[in-house]
């Protein structure tokens, strides 16, 4: 393989809540030996803009001189994204360039159950797909089993740890899927004393934040870097959600020793196992209530969460342990396209 390969990733530009906007920032700020990364934005934050930035994205391919070594990434999850960046995946394609389909997003699979014709032919122009989930890849070894599909989970650059005070804290889109109407049930029950819980994230449903208990602070969207300075200084992470794939809240809340509590759903239950954090079912308000209490009760316990915590993101999802990963993965793609092989029947790899 070439010493110096270009990749370019297909995605929104900016500090805007969601977790494959944020991986995709985490990503190219990481140095990939035999690669220099950049953006291509190819969605905005309005209807107008993106269809503009679509449009300067699809030229922008239409330019690529396939001679030199380029490896286009689609970062996809469901909707748009399949028509958005998938169509701009498919042209690249065509032209000759190496691609990855790049699988976020919590309804991946339910998505591709309702649309499994836009799904295959997007997967199918990909020299490999990465996913976050053994759900994940196997919706995709069904539907594609030419196409080489690999589990590499996300990862992010450690956070800070600061001086941890009596504090809950939640972070992601204010919503019935992240759960937060169960958080708030759960909160009213917890004897937090001195603790206060505080809920950051754009507001999807103001509804859920109706007549707040006065130990609760609802702060809306934070620029990252306020965020990371507030997960900081908290003790513990709480992730309530009815549905996800893997939050990078969660790896963010590892890395600053914050001690995680979530719900038993997506890839939340692969990262905390029970020694590294603890986990719930969705939608239980009192189970939710009762880890609660017990982290607040027991510093002991904490300490212990948040130690292991600490070297499980270390040793799985910093990016000492995610480049690899991702470096393989891309290096294979590139082989597997100059050969040809990766749309000629090659058995789907994991």
């Amino acid at each position: 393989m070439n010493s110096h390969v270009r990749v370019i990733h297909l995605g929104r530009l900016g500090d805007v809540a969601g977790g494959m906007t944020q991986f995709i920032n985490e990503s190219i700020s990481w140095s990939v030996p035999g690669f220099s990364q950049e953006l291509l934005p190819s969605r905005s934050t309005t209807r107008w803009s993106t269809l503009m930035t679509f449009g300067r994205a699809l030229r922008a391919i239409l330019a690529l001189d396939s001679s030199h070594p380029v490896l286009v990434i689609a970062h996809l999850s469901q909707g748009g994204s399949f028509v958005r960046e998938g169509l701009i995946a498919r042209l690249a394609h065509r032209r000759g360039v190496a691609v990855i389909a790049h699988v976020h997003g919590s309804s991946f699979p339910q998505f591709a159950a309702r649309h499994p014709r836009l799904v295959a032919r997007t997967l199918g122009s990909s020299d490999r797909v990465i996913v976050l989930s053994e759900e994940a890849r196997r919706v995709v070894a069904d539907m594609r089993p030419a196409t080489p599909v690999m589990i590499v989970a996300n990862g992010v650059s450690e956070g800070a740890v600061g001086q941890k005070e009596k504090l809950v804290l939640f972070g992601g889109v204010v919503s019935r899927r992240k759960g937060v109407d169960v958080l708030l049930e759960a909160w009213r029950m917890v004897r937090a004393g001195e603790w206060r819980l505080v809920i950051a994230g754009p507001v999807a449903q103001e509804s859920l934040l109706v007549n707040l208990p006065s130990s609760v602070d609802a702060v809306g969207s934070l620029p990252r870097d306020q965020f990371r300075e507030l997960l900081s200084r908290a003790a513990v992470a709480v992730l309530p959600s009815r549905a996800e794939g893997m939050p990078l809240f969660v790896l963010e809340a590892l890395s600053s020793r914050a001690v995680v509590l979530g719900t038993e759903v997506g890839a939340i239950s692969a990262v905390v196992d029970g020694t590294n954090g603890l986990l719930v079912p969705a939608d239980d308000a009192g189970a939710m209530a009762q880890a609660l209490q017990a982290l607040i009760d027991e510093p002991e316990l904490r300490n212990a969460l948040a130690e292991r915590g600490a070297e499980s993101f270390r040793a799985l999802y910093s990016p000492s342990a995610i480049i690899p990963r991702l470096a393989l993965a891309w290096s294979t793609a590139l082989e597997q396209h100059a050969s040809g092989a990766s749309h000629g029947g090659t058995p789907a790899a994991r």
